[in-house]
């Protein structure tokens, strides 16, 4: 071989390598470098040749290693190999490993998820590579082979457990394993073996697998999932025993029991209802459900059992009649269910039968005695019943409460003996009476102890007598109190009539003079007065007549209480409101207004106190106008039970804040020289309630008012 004797030589070939070569010599000193190594650590070769190594910060030691070492520099991997070129010097080899030491880590975050995916895997996973040597497998494998939770070597895992047949007795030979099948090329699927671990419970799983081969085809191993069935295996075991207990029931047990198809037909039945109606299993097989009953109601059971087939019918315990080959009838109990499929389609009717004939029979005679009982007990009166000897025997939940006892506390002890209070009273009169004579009874009376009265009812039988009670304390006082009332109230309306009559004669009368005289002296002696006496004359004979006008509604007001007995009739509401119209025609004509009626019911009514009522609202209407010519429309709509009249005008309105006042009596929102008494709306709000109505205003000053009235159907109860 040539000797190299040219540096320069030397220097080419070192600058043809991938790998950076950093030269240094004895003293530490960087004495060579070249490109690739310039590339590496990102220095300028001027950089590098010439400084002392340990001024460079780079991380890499310089010491001979036994081999190469990973360093990480300015952001990459370098591989670092030193070398001895003489005892001094060293020979740096630098490679950037940047992309291997990456793709070494994805590597391992691969494995340790796939690893943390098979773990979480409920079925047992396991792979061997294509030496068949294990390479794979997670933990649920881990758990089903009972194997312990440090690593052990893949050939001890034998020692650990044991492989069986689907029957849990014969061994499986090594060719029979899922595994060993599947990487000798066979595809397995549902292979059901057992496992049983030394130190763990036995475990049924279902075994699937193959072969595993890359792109070019060539085998890498084999893999195999197992599936846990153990608990499957169980409940179907249990199933199994069920149908068969089931089986025995449906055929021996003592309740009559048949299924029926889609079309009613009975496919199924057992020997109780065979023994149940006299026939044999061939005379109902094959049969519809329905020819089983009494005739009348064979094609009512059809209809039925039919909707129930198609889901048009609730299904529901219910009572039919059978009849038995012997032409007996039989009442029969049914408590059915749907047969369903798993789609929900229903396929059939399965039915158990009770012969409830005898128990019918006790349930009439029970339910008659449990009916009146619950209305005992949910009734507001009190109950009590007794025996010939005063003994009680019932008592219902009020009736304990006013005795202040439970019942089961009263129950076979004589009345007497427990209230001996109530001996020689009227009560205890009352019932020895009905007792002795049979005849129902009614009586009040006072039980001091309680400070209570009683209404009482009493109802004998020869075996014993019944007791209703309630208490009418508060009853009594509230009449006792409207008696009071009633009395006063006779009083008032006795001064009321006194008053009403004074003020129709002796304060009407003294009033009527002074006007007559007024008018006397205006007429002959009004060319002698001057200017301010006939003003004055003129204000006197103003006052006169509005205390004239304020006497008469004064009086009206007060009379409407005497009124509202009057008869009522029917009314024709448009016919009132045109002779109301009649009477105000002249400020109808002075003020221009318009007045306009729609579709006006008859109804019942008091015709001249309707008229009032709409003479004063119309009244007011014109009297309270604006500067723009009235338009008054009286109008009508059905409610509940009533009718609904409406009076609008647009007049000058007022602010809602006085909406309740104007109903008031001498309550006036405008100027006191309008003409009126401030009474007209108090008349209206007496007259519409006291016929059971409403009335109230809705208004808007400077846009105009409308008053809302009601008159129902009915006419109010009055006392």
């Amino acid at each position: 071989m040539q000797p190299v004797t040219s540096m320069v030589g030397l220097s080419e070939v070192l600058e043809a390598l991938v790998d950076g070569i950093l030269s240094v010599d004895g003293i530490g000193t960087v004495v060579w470098a070249n490109g690739a190594a310039e590339r590496v650590l990102q220095f300028r070769r001027a950089e590098l040749v010439g400084k002392a190594y340990a001024e460079l910060g780079l991380p890499f030691a310089i010491e001979p290693d036994s081999g190469p070492k990973d360093y990480e520099w300015n952001g990459r991997f370098v591989r670092v190999h030193v070398s001895t070129v003489d005892p001094d010097a060293r020979l740096l080899q630098l490679r950037d490993v940047t992309e291997h030491v990456q793709a070494e880590a994805e590597l391992s975050r691969s494995r340790v998820f796939l690893q943390a995916v098979l773990d979480n895997v409920e079925s047992g996973i396991v792979a061997c590579d294509e030496t068949g040597t294990l390479r794979v497998f997670n933990d649920a494998t881990r758990t089903f082979h009972g194997l312990p939770p440090e690593p052990i070597p893949a050939d001890e895992w034998a020692a650990y457990y044991s492989l069986y047949s689907a029957d849990g007795l014969t061994p499986l030979s090594k060719e029979e394993i899922p595994l060993y099948r599947a990487f000798s090329g066979e595809i397995v699927r549902n292979a059901e073996i057992v496992i049983a671990p030394v130190n763990g419970t036995r475990r049924s799983v279902l075994s699937s697998g193959r072969a595993l081969f890359g792109p070019d085809g060539r085998k890498l191993g084999a893999v195999v999932a197992m599936h846990d069935i153990t608990h499957r295996k169980h409940s179907s075991s249990r199933i199994r025993a069920a149908l068969r207990q089931f089986r025995t029931l449906f055929n021996d047990g003592p309740i009559a029991y048949h299924e029926v198809d889609c079309e009613g037909i009975v496919r199924r039945v057992n020997r109780a209802e065979c023994r149940l109606l006299g026939r044999s299993r061939e005379e109902i097989v094959g049969h519809p459900v329905w020819t089983f009953v009494a005739e009348e109601d064979q094609e009512k059971f059809r209809v039925e059992t039919l909707q129930r087939l198609s889901g048009l019918w609730p299904l529901r315990c219910t009572e039919r009649e059978y009849l038995t080959a012997s032409g007996e009838r039989i009442l029969v109990e049914l408590h059915e269910n749907l047969i369903n499929r798993g789609g929900g389609e229903i396929v059939g009717i399965r039915t158990a039968m009770l012969d409830v004939t005898e128990r019918k029979q006790r349930q009439i005679a029970q339910a008659e005695s449990a009916e009146i009982r619950g209305i005992l007990e949910r009734i507001g009166d009190a109950y009590m019943a007794f025996d010939t000897e005063w003994r009680y025997t019932y008592v219902n939940r009020k009736a304990a409460e006013l005795a202040r006892k439970p019942a089961s506390d009263l129950i076979g002890r004589c009345v007497w003996d427990e209230f001996p209070e109530a001996v020689n009273t009227s009560f205890y009169t009352e019932l020895q009476r009905a007792m002795r004579e049979q005849i129902p009874i009614q009586f009040d009376n006072y039980y001091a102890p309680l400070g209570k009265h009683f209404d009482n009812t009493v109802y004998p039988s020869p075996s014993g007598v019944g007791v209703f009670y309630r208490d009418v304390s508060e009853r009594r006082r509230t009449e006792d109190e409207l008696k009071n009332r009633s009395i006063e109230l006779a009083r008032k309306n006795a001064e009321l009539e006194t008053f009403a009559s004074v003020v129709s004669h002796d304060l009407q009368e003294p009033l009527r003079m002074i006007g007559g005289y007024a008018g006397l002296l205006s007429r002959r002696y009004s060319g002698a007065l001057d200017e301010d006496a006939r003003e004055f004359l003129n204000f006197v004979t103003r006052g006169v007549e509005r205390m004239d006008r304020l006497i008469k509604d004064l009086l009206a007001l007060c009379r409407l209480e005497e009124a509202t007995d009057v008869q009522m009739a029917k009314v024709d509401v448009g016919h009132i409101a045109d002779f109301v119209a009649g009477n105000l025609s002249l400020a109808i004509e002075d003020s221009g207004a318009v007045v306009e009626t729609r579709d006006l019911p008859v109804v019942q009514f008091h015709p001249t106190q309707l008229i009032q009522v709409l003479q004063n609202l119309i009244g007011n209407a014109l009297k309270y106008r604006s500067a723009a010519p009235p338009h008054i429309s009286v109008r009508c709509q059905r409610i509940d039970g009533a009718w609904q009249f409406a009076v609008a005008d647009n007049g000058i309105g007022f602010d809602m804040r006085y909406a309740e006042q104007v109903f008031r009596p001498f309550k006036r929102l405008q100027r006191a020289d309008d003409g009126g008494t401030g009474i007209g709306l108090a008349i209206c709000k007496k007259v519409i309630e006291s016929r059971g109505g409403r009335i109230w205003v809705e208004s808007t000053r400077g846009v105009g008012s409308t008053f809302y009235f009601t008159i129902p159907d009915a006419l109010p109860v009055r006392d």
